[in-house]
């Protein structure tokens, strides 16, 4: 059997989509680390604070509601004016940062904060709440976009944090299925163990890529079995564009290009064996989900969904 958006709302709801009070509690805890970092980064370094920037899916309403194994993912963008730090201030950037988000959460493990290639990582278990400070540079005369940096200090790529919250708000308005097709694919990919391989902004802009090819899907249950569909037949062998004419010329294994930067690919990380992998859970996802549509029985059909998003997925309303 096939289920109605009806029905599938009702798991989004329940169980996918973190509710305004939530949310409100979760911005207010990012709220209250960009107070203390706003003071502690220009005592503690080199570098001056120009300005802090909420972003990640928190901020585009594409975050799932935590769970005992998994948080919910918030972006802080801070960004810095580098004029008076050294090579060698860039070069521990973001062991500086995990040092002093260390020492403002000093109750907290050090095990809750981790360098990342382009971010620092912490954990607040308590609220579920997990957040990437992302570190960038600020450019003269600019005050929406910022030279990302990796680990090293290196330059990488400029990020627009506005123009990629804007562009899920737009997609949002245009489909009011493609919020819900980001949470329920990210949700898959929790529970196939990907979340280190697949990153949820590749997962937006493959599902604003069919959109742009296709149209919006007719039902939530179709745009999930396109998604798969689209990752199993192309293998991630095909680039996605996000807008742009063409991509630029790259050795990578895929290429999901920013809709803000052409130069910046988002899957630069991806391995060819993650690709593999990844193509293989989709493959596996999408044939559990083609059988499911065509079983009769509802208990039946629920059992194979669980299979793909695991126990939680339900339909049922809540008594």
């Amino acid at each position: 059997m096939k289920y109605t958006d009806a029905e599938l709302r009702v798991w989004d709801d329940r169980r996918l989509r973190v509710g305004r009070d939530k949310r409100n509690e979760l911005m207010g805890q990012a709220s209250g680390l960009i107070d203390k970092l706003e003071k502690e980064i220009p005592e503690s370094t080199s570098f001056k604070v120009k300005r802090f920037r909420r972003a990640g899916s928190l901020m585009k309403a594409t975050a799932l509601y935590p769970r005992a194994d998994i948080g919910i993912d918030a972006d802080i963008a801070v960004f810095l004016d580098d004029s008076e730090a050294s090579d060698w201030d860039l070069s521990t950037l973001h062991a500086t940062l995990r040092e002093i988000a260390i020492k403002v959460y000093p109750s907290k493990s050090a095990e809750d904060f981790w360098v990342q290639p382009h971010t620092l990582g912490m954990e607040f278990r308590a609220s579920g709440l997990k957040v990437d400070l992302v570190p960038l540079l600020a450019i003269e005369g600019d005050t929406e976009r910022g030279w990302m940096v990796d680990s090293s200090g290196q330059r990488s790529h400029i990020a627009d944090v506005p123009a990629h919250i804007k562009f899920v708000r737009d997609l949002a308005n245009e489909d009011g299925r493609y919020r819900p097709l980001v949470r329920m694919a990210k949700r898959w990919r929790s529970e196939a163990d990907l979340k280190d391989e697949l990153g949820s902004f590749p997962i937006e802009l493959i599902l604003a890529q069919l959109n742009s090819d296709l149209g919006p899907p007719a039902t939530l249950e179709e745009g999930l079995h396109r998604l798969f569909l689209y990752i199993a037949q192309t293998e991630l062998r095909k680039e996605v564009l996000s807008g742009h004419a063409s991509a630029p010329s790259s050795q990578n294994p895929v290429v999901i290009l920013d809709p803000a930067d052409r130069d910046n690919n988002v899957a630069a990380l991806i391995t060819d064996t993650e690709r593999a992998e990844i193509v293989s859970a989709t493959t596996s996802a999408w044939e559990t989900l083609v059988t499911a549509s065509q079983l009769g029985g509802k208990g039946e059909t629920e059992e194979l969904w669980r299979e793909v998003f695991g126990t939680n997925f339900t339909t049922e309303e809540e008594k």
